[in-house]
């Protein structure tokens, strides 16, 4: 059966920005002011868009329709199109031949739902409880969806894959010069590790980077850390202090070079630690 796909999506985040904001004392608070101002800017346009855009799609639409918010920041967006879609029909109803019911549907990761802010967990689950059909992504997830009153018989798990990351042949190259170009001496001779993830508390890197690569022999070992988020500060500063030779920090990096990195790797590092209040700190997904 033919269906009609229509995507009403943000602009990016300015990445660039966010890193800036990470700076020192007068230039970081500068530039975080100015990252800010950008993200208002972006999403209230978003908002417009997705608003106007969302209810004029409905409206054509002919046969049952779905909303779906792939994002807890805008399911809130969502159920306000249902109820202006429904609003506007029923005062049209003498020209609509038929009336089709609107779904919602949307995803739930884990700190979507578990977000230690009161204000946040008074409000959000409250609207992720109103949509017809919740689909979270880890059976942990699922379990804390349910201890916040949305209903089971809405909640569906459906779990990441890694069937939805295309590597095309990136094996074929050379795994020496592509580990030089990258300032690596004597690749050959050395246990490469590899980490990637985004660059928060909870991934642990900076403990790792502390307490095991500040002891690791630098003729032995080379970790790369790929990734990018407002913890790249934080990292250069132990590197600096430290002294630590053997690291490489590549910033966010696309899927081609990310298959590369894992070919040219020894091994894989996910050094996670625990935070208060936040469930993703062990990779419960990962293991699942």
């Amino acid at each position: 059966q033919q269906r009609s796909i229509r995507l009403i999506a943000a602009w990016p985040r300015n990445e660039h920005l966010q890193m800036l904001s990470q700076r020192w004392w007068i230039t970081g608070k500068i530039w975080r002011l100015v990252y800010i101002l950008s993200e208002i800017i972006r999403l209230t346009w978003f908002t417009v868009r997705a608003l106007s855009l969302g209810v004029i799609y409905l409206i054509q639409m002919k046969s049952e329709v779905v909303i779906w918010s792939l994002d807890w920041s805008i399911a809130g967006l969502g159920l306000i199109i249902k109820m202006m879609t429904n609003i506007i029909k029923i005062m049209m109803l003498s020209r609509i031949k038929t009336y089709r019911r609107i779904l919602t549907r949307t995803t739930i990761h884990g700190t979507d739902i578990v977000w230690n802010n009161p204000f946040y967990q008074w409000i959000i689950p409250k609207i992720i409880a109103r949509y017809d059909e919740v689909y979270a992504i880890s059976e942990n997830t699922c379990q804390e969806c349910l201890k916040r009153g949305i209903r089971a018989d809405k909640i569906t798990l459906v779990p990441h894959t890694m069937d939805t990351i295309t590597f095309p042949e990136p094996w074929d190259f050379d795994k020496r010069k592509f580990l030089t170009l990258m300032g690596i001496e004597n690749p050959e001779n050395k246990i490469i590790l590899f980490s990637i993830g985004r660059w928060v508390e909870r991934k642990g890197f900076h403990w790792f980077l502390e307490h095991v690569m500040s002891d690791l022999n630098p003729d032995k070992f080379h970790y790369i850390l790929a990734g990018f988020g407002p913890y790249e500060g934080v990292y250069r500063k132990i590197i600096d202090e430290l002294s630590i030779q053997n690291v490489t920090l590549l910033g966010k990096v696309d899927d081609i070079f990310k298959a590369r990195l894992f070919c040219c790797s020894n091994y894989f590092v996910m050094p996670n630690i625990s935070v208060h209040g936040d469930i993703e700190w062990f990779g419960l997904v990962l293991l699942e």
